[in-house]
């Protein structure tokens, strides 16, 4: 009778045990929290609101993988209105309020130009996957980075191509001095290399992002008849030059930078843009099967049928490259480790060595905090970006 009792006893306990552990909330993994800077609104939410839904997949993916290193990460994100005193001030919230171990962006080279000084300052890694000034990650070190090909690394080999194989002997170049990235390029990047390969600039314009009617800028260039164009902008402008070329009757082919890679540049410009030149270390019709993933699980995420642009896949590898750091850092996560923590990025992204990302490939971070990639030069062809011949 006394092993029955012992018996039932026992029984109740573990059934007691088993019925009350639902009740008992599974062990959470601590949290790594990284800050977003992103434009959202302004005049290049386009670009912007590419990268949230990049944001969005990532999230979804590192949710289904589980926790890296013990740790999740929590994102908090704050929009800067394409405007560099926001981005000054998000990026101090984020630094001082959210207390975040990490910051990636802000969008544009203007913002990085404001955000990388302070950021560097107090001591907080950032990382940004569009801004592509030579330049900024080297004037503050050694808490800065970037997860895409700075300017001047991108552009001699498409340059050299576009002057070779176009014969060009003189140029006219069209610079939005509004753009630092365009600025750099339309005044320093560009002629640097055309004068290298032997080509001389017979006309030098200005103009700005929001300008819409260029045809006193075009009719300049008419006058001094050049071999070739150099589109120094953003796809809107870049691609409304092309149109008043092509209306005032000029077949001058054109070369322009990284930021004019989109499928928004081809679909404004149309004809007009077509045989383009242009460098670019992503673009959507790669025929690598990562890449082609990547690009098929965007559209579905971003609803649309629209293809990521460069920024958009240098953004999503920097989460991704951020995620695999914080998995082998050796981090604490205790609120009174926070600055040790952030060393500890800041130190996984400067060793940084060919991390094999899905939508960028292999991704090297020099001295300087810049990433080096692989990179191709590219020209629209049948309303496509295609790689060039």
């Amino acid at each position: 009778m006394k092993r029955v009792l012992i018996s039932l006893v026992l029984v109740v306990v573990v059934m007691a045990s088993l019925s009350l552990s639902p009740l008992v909330p599974a062990a959470q993994a601590a949290e790594i929290k990284v800050g977003v800077l992103m434009p959202l609104t302004g005049y290049i939410a386009f670009f912007g609101k590419m990268q949230e839904a990049a944001l969005r997949l990532a999230q979804k993916e590192f949710a289904k993988a589980g926790p890296s290193g013990g740790f999740d990460l929590k994102f908090v994100i704050y929009d800067t209105g394409s405007k560099p005193q926001d981005a000054i001030l998000m990026a101090q919230k984020l630094m001082h309020t959210d207390k975040v171990h990490l910051i990636v962006g802000p969008f544009l080279s203007t913002e990085c130009e404001q955000v990388f000084p302070i950021v560097n300052r107090d001591k907080v890694p950032i990382v940004t996957g569009s801004s592509a000034k030579p330049g900024l990650t080297a004037a503050s070190r050694p808490w800065t980075f970037r997860n895409i090909m700075t300017s001047d690394k991108i552009n001699e080999p498409t340059i050299k191509a576009w002057v070779q194989q176009k014969n060009i002997k003189t140029v006219a170049i069209l610079t939005d001095i509004k753009s630092r990235v365009s600025e750099s390029y339309g005044k320093g990047v560009a002629p640097t290399f055309l004068k290298k390969y032997g080509v001389q600039i017979v006309e030098d314009i200005n103009f700005v992002t929001e300008d819409i009617d260029f045809s006193a800028q075009v009719t300049k260039v008419k006058a001094a008849n050049p071999d070739g164009i150099v589109l120094a902008g953003e796809y809107a402008p870049s691609a409304n030059i092309a149109r008043e070329v092509r209306k005032q009757g000029m077949k001058q082919p054109f070369l322009a930078d990284v930021p004019t890679v989109s499928p928004e540049f081809v679909k404004l410009g149309g004809e007009a843009v077509e045989g383009t030149y242009a460098p670019t270390d992503f673009w959507a019709g790669n025929p690598d099967p990562k890449v082609q993933d990547f690009v098929k699980k965007f559209k579905q995420e971003y609803g649309q049928d629209k293809d990521p642009h460069t920024t958009t896949g240098c953004f999503y590898d920097a989460l991704y490259v951020t995620r695999f750091i914080v998995g082998k850092a050796g981090l604490s996560g205790k609120p009174a480790d926070l600055q040790k923590d952030r060393e500890k990025i800041r130190d996984g992204w400067a060793s940084l060595k060919d991390f094999a990302g899905d939508a960028t490939g292999k991704t090297t971070i020099d001295k300087d905090g810049d990433a080096w990639k692989a990179f191709y030069t590219l020209t629209v062809k049948s309303g496509q970006w295609v790689k060039a011949p």
